[in-house]
């Protein structure tokens, strides 16, 4: 048995084809979505940040802070673990 038999099986490959494709939609759709929601989002805030009296700006500084001082995978745990408490269930693929 070769190098290329056991890594790359053309068998093995067609068979994950369907899922990898699905991934890559989603992974798509996913990000095609975030950007469609944080851009308006991020835009709002920097308003905020420039335009609004103080204590909105101040609101907004900290805001803003926060999620620049915390990791990205830290938030993602933190959401996925707090939202049942909302009652909005997850599945494990979300």
């Amino acid at each position: 048995m070769s190098l290329i038999d056991t890594f790359f099986n053309p068998d093995v490959i067609m068979s994950s084809l369907p899922a990898l494709l699905r991934g890559f939609l989603n992974t798509l759709l996913l990000g095609i979505l975030s950007i469609g929601i944080g851009i308006p989002i991020g835009l709002g805030i920097s308003l905020v940040r420039l335009y609004a009296p103080k204590p909105l700006r101040w609101l907004a500084v900290g805001y803003t802070d926060i999620f620049r001082a915390l990791p990205v995978l830290v938030v993602l745990i933190l959401i996925y673990y707090a939202l049942p408490f909302l009652g909005i269930r997850l599945s494990s693929w979300a």
